[in-house]
């Protein structure tokens, strides 16, 4: 039982480490350039839950800022049929500049990592969220400074979430509403 266990275990690492390498930051990634307002223009995701509401999702705003160890925080706000949300999230550096990892004992662990940038207009992401029982979902997406969806951006972000594996149903263009604005 107890080997069973232990090749469980290292599995389920070799598994995780596996998809960690399988995404490379942007060469250079300089984190002060990062910071600032950025709006969710696609996603694309293979939960369960973001397949249930990827036809309705609102534009969510996220705000990105230096925290005291050098990583970032993330303050996103996003409509829901209750009103405006926010969430908030704390990462600590990753393996390299542009990867940054966060552990929640109630949300799991978040990898995130910036796969490309110009910092002035556009920005796309790859998380990895692993939960409790050690399922990983992967989520590609494309962040623009303004609210915009050009058609080279979204070319863009359709080229890297089909080399993610995802195809057009998994894909999420989120209403642009302007309700919920970080200040």
């Amino acid at each position: 039982m107890k080997s069973k266990l232990v090749l469980s275990v290292g599995l389920l690492l070799t598994c995780v480490f596996q998809a960690q390498a399988d995404h490379h930051v942007q060469e250079g990634f300089d984190a002060g350039k990062y910071v600032g307002k950025w709006y969710g223009l696609a996603m694309a995701a293979d939960s369960p839950r973001f397949m249930k509401i990827k036809d309705t999702m609102r534009m969510p705003m996220s705000t990105f800022t230096l925290n005291a160890d050098g990583g970032l925080d993330v303050t996103v706000s996003f409509s829901t049929p209750q009103g405006c949300q926010t969430k908030h999230r704390a990462y600590k550096n990753g393996a390299e500049p542009g990867h940054f990892e966060s552990e929640d004992d109630k949300n799991g662990n978040n990898s995130i990592f910036v796969m490309e940038t110009d910092y002035d207009t556009y920005a796309l992401m790859v998380s990895l969220h692993t939960q409790e029982n050690g399922q990983t979902s992967v989520k590609v997406s494309l962040f623009g400074r303004t609210p915009d969806l050009t058609p080279e951006l979204k070319q863009k972000f359709e080229a890297l979430a089909k080399a993610k594996n995802f195809s057009a149903e998994n894909f999420s263009f989120p209403i642009k509403d302007g309700e919920c604005e970080l200040v």
